[in-house]
């Protein structure tokens, strides 16, 4: 792992500080002017959460997904307003996740003797 002067590093993708020990999201989410079934599932790819920490926000874009292919349209046909008002909407909300740190803490007690 590298580990900056911030004692910064990113293990599976995440911003973690190695000193202080929370983990961080960094999410980075363009809104694109014609959104088509290939851009959002490609869009909604990028957001990296191996833990499951972000799932509970993250089943927006995929309940979004799952309408996108009851719908059954092409990867490359424009998403229908309804959806893009949604998608609009979602997008606009991610960048709150950057406020996110999720505190971890390893402690060990006084050991125990029988």
């Amino acid at each position: 792992m590298d580990i900056d002067k911030n004692f910064n590093t990113k293990p599976l993708g995440l911003h973690w500080n190695c000193k202080l020990d929370p983990f961080k999201y960094s999410v980075n989410v363009l809104p694109e002017l014609r959104v088509t079934k290939r851009i959002f599932l490609s869009t909604i790819s990028q957001i990296f959460d191996p833990l499951g920490l972000m799932d509970p926000i993250l089943i927006k874009s995929k309940i979004i997904m799952q309408r996108l292919w009851s719908l059954k349209s092409n990867w490359d046909e424009s998403i229908p307003s309804e959806l893009h008002t949604a998608w609009v909407q979602y997008i606009q909300e991610l960048p709150k996740l950057n406020m996110i740190q999720v505190q971890r803490q390893i402690t060990c007690g006084s050991p125990i003797s029988f």
